[in-house]
Order: C-alpha cells, then sequence, then structure tokens
C-alpha cells in the first residue's frame, strides 16, 4: 500500500467571477489526496517510488480538475458527462498510446486524402 505523501503542487483556478457552482476550480491539488487514495485501493494501483507516487498523483488531481470542470462547466452544451476511471494516472501521452494513436499514421492518411483530391479531374470554372 502506498504511504501518504504530502503535495508536489497546487492547481488552482484564480477568477474574480467564478460562475455559481463552480468553487470546485478552486481546490488544490492536496485536496485530491483522498480520492486518490480510494482510487488507489479500487484500482489496486501501487509504486515502487516515493516519486512515481508524486507524479501520478499530480496527474491524478489535473485528471479530476479536468472532469470536474467538463462537468460543471461544459457537459451541458457538450451533451456528456464525464468521470473517474482506470486512466485516471496517464498523461494525455500515455492515454493516446494505450489507445495505439500514432500521430504520424494520422498525418500520412491526412496527405493521402489531400493526394486524392488533388489528382481529381475538377470541371473548368
Amino acid at each position: 500500500a502506498a504511504a501518504c505523501v504530502g503535495a508536489v503542487a497546487t492547481f488552482a483556478y484564480v477568477s474574480t467571477a467564478a460562475p455559481e457552482g463552480t468553487s470546485f476550480l478552486r481546490r488544490g491539488q492536496d485536496e485530491y489526496s483522498q480520492e486518490f487514495v480510494a482510487w488507489l485501493s479500487k484500482y489496486n494501483a501501487d509504486f515502487a517510488t516515493k516519486a512515481e507516487y508524486q507524479a501520478r498523483e499530480k496527474i491524478f488531481a489535473a485528471n479530476m480538475h479536468k472532469i470536474m470542470h467538463h462537468n460543471m462547466v461544459d457537459a451541458k452544451e457538450a451533451g456528456f458527462f464525464l468521470g473517474e476511471n482506470q486512466f485516471m494516472i496517464a498523461t494525455p501521452a500515455e492515454y493516446k498510446s494505450l489507445l495505439g494513436y500514432k500521430a504520424h499514421q494520422k498525418l500520412a492518411q491526412n496527405n493521402l486524402h489531400m493526394d486524392l483530391i488533388a489528382d481529381e479531374s475538377l470541371p473548368a470554372s
């Protein structure tokens, strides 16, 4: 089991005119510590070093912040809500890698598509 570790950095939303019901946006990373410990227990996660624990806690806090912001501010317009899952400690790059995302393949597909459009015979205007 992971030991409780002090805060590494503080995430804060600074605004003098935060929308009503968005006080959660001012939460610091240390305020996500209880949620992180609960997440660790739920997903049976463990880390080899204190540094890894602290780094993953920081990523977890940033992802929680994004989820809460979306759900409180953007979800109605977007038409969906976000929630916690097993990927809460993954950086955006790690998450894309887990999904098999390869930026160079996407770029190659876009270039192929552009070549196909350029090769088509277009009527004279």
